[in-house]
């Protein structure tokens, strides 16, 4: 079951580099319920993505198992969030201990 809604943009392109068709679905729901942000398709290739709102690695693993277990002919895959501090990443991999920018390694 899929329900419309507008998503952003960003899911559209996504899908796309993917190789598949984004789907304009709110959410799709697998055998036990827990439900799906954004939706690729790939007909010919037999595979659909799906995007997870949860940045939980194991509820994703759930969620590729749950559709799975509804699609059994397809390849499901599933793609999650992932938050990263970026300023800290930077100072981590430009900065030195002592505060100076280390671009030697650039």
């Amino acid at each position: 079951m899929a329900v419309e809604e507008e998503k952003p943009p960003i899911w559209e392109a996504f899908c796309s580099a993917l190789g598949t068709d984004y789907r304009k679905a709110k959410e799709i729901v697998g055998a036990s319920g827990i439900t799906h942000q954004a939706i690729g398709v790939d007909d010919k290739g037999k595979r659909v993505v799906l995007v997870s709102g949860d940045s939980n690695p194991r509820i994703a693993s759930l969620m590729r198992v749950d559709v799975q277990a509804t699609m059994p002919d397809v390849r499901v895959l599933i793609a999650r969030q992932l938050a990263l501090d970026l300023a800290h990443t930077a100072r981590k991999m430009f900065f030195t201990e002592e505060g100076t920018l280390d671009l030697t390694g650039c």
